[in-house]
């Protein structure tokens, strides 16, 4: 995607496109509300034709990489997953940002799930665990709430910018199949994500 394309593309839509570096500048703020959330979620579902468009003209930051065989492999472990935990299912796989990666894994808890966040340029990979409520997942990232929303292949991050208390949203496109984070997370806080991932019950089998 062009850097006018982006531009076009930020100002026509709520939509914030941005590194881990400037998120991770965000903290301390309020949890986005249930009517933000639902115009993020309009606004997301309108926005999708085009998103496909951007997949279409390819290469660019949103396009589908993915081989038809890891589309029907990640789309199998969903529909195995959805026979016992509906709601949870729709959120699993490894969900690509810009430079960063959202990670959603089945738990062997009831309606929980695992979350990873990894920026592709820092060391602090974060680990939280949360449920599927109302078609959304709330989870603490730096010490703040923030929800994810998910429509048809698209997954939106939505927290609250301090610096002028308006909700944005990050998007995350296409799942790949999820992968043990012992081969995810090699040089960074390795070992303590994984003794959270275990004791959580996650998990990147089927049920």
């Amino acid at each position: 995607m062009s850097r006018e394309m982006k531009r076009v593309f930020i100002l026509g839509f709520s939509l914030v496109i941005l590194g881990s570096n400037q998120l991770s500048a965000v903290a301390d703020n309020r949890q986005p509300t249930n009517t933000e959330i639902n115009q993020l979620r309009q606004e997301l579902r309108e926005e999708i034709p085009k998103l496909r468009t951007y997949k279409k003209k390819g290469p660019g930051n949103w396009s589908d990489y993915r081989k038809t065989t890891e589309i029907q492999t990640q789309e199998h472990f969903v529909r195995t997953w959805s026979r016992i935990a509906p709601t949870v299912a729709p959120f699993l796989g490894e969900w690509q940002g810009q430079e960063e990666w959202l990670m959603i894994y089945p738990s062997r808890v009831k309606n929980q799930v695992c979350i990873i966040f990894m920026p592709g340029d820092t060391e602090d990979v974060k680990f939280a665990v949360s449920s599927v409520y109302n078609n959304q997942i709330s989870f603490p990232l730096w010490g703040k709430p923030n929800v994810i929303i998910k429509e048809q292949e698209f997954l939106g991050l939505i927290d609250v910018l301090p610096e002028d208390n308006i909700a944005k949203l990050w998007l995350y496109t296409y799942p790949n199949l999820l992968k043990h984070p012992s081969s995810q997370i090699y040089k960074r806080n390795t070992a303590k994500i994984l003794s959270q991932f275990n004791a959580a019950g996650c998990t990147t089998s089927k049920p």
